[in-house]
């Protein structure tokens, strides 16, 4: 005779154990800040987080050109850059000064070059999301 029994385990506990409340847009908003702090706890649970190189390199490319466009430029307005006056202001207000202008313009440069290794085949995808992360806190 087979006897099953049945547990009452609540659902919270049966639903993704190895989740994490982080995104790429907290690893994306810890790069474009320079904060290493917060950073080292994000990418802890880098395993839980689904990061694709391609979404990170987009939204890190399309970021400091913002940066750069706004931070670099006395004269830049939400209608030349094609974006809405409150992401124009909010850019501004929270986005810009961690970085200076030699900064930001080497790390446009890198970010476009591992664009292209990646594209072309010669920059393994496996190894390319540390080695940004790495890179551009190291600038």
């Amino acid at each position: 005779m087979l006897i099953i029994s049945y547990q009452r385990i609540p659902i919270k506990n049966q639903l993704y154990t190895d989740s994490t409340d982080y995104t790429i847009f907290d690893i994306v908003n810890c790069i474009t800040h320079h904060d290493k702090s917060k950073l080292t706890m994000v990418y802890s649970n880098i395993n839980n987080i689904d990061v694709d190189i391609f979404g990170l390199l987009s939204l890190l490319m399309s970021n400091f050109k913002n940066i750069i466009s706004i931070q670099l430029s006395k004269t830049s307005t939400p209608e030349s850059l094609n974006i809405s006056s409150k992401q124009f202001w909010a850019i501004k207000k929270y986005s810009c000064g961690y970085y200076n202008k030699e900064q930001l313009v080497k790390i446009y440069s890198f970010l476009c070059t591992i664009d292209y290794k990646i594209k072309s085949g010669s920059l393994d995808t496996r190894i390319a999301l540390d080695y940004v992360i790495c890179k551009i806190m190291s600038i």
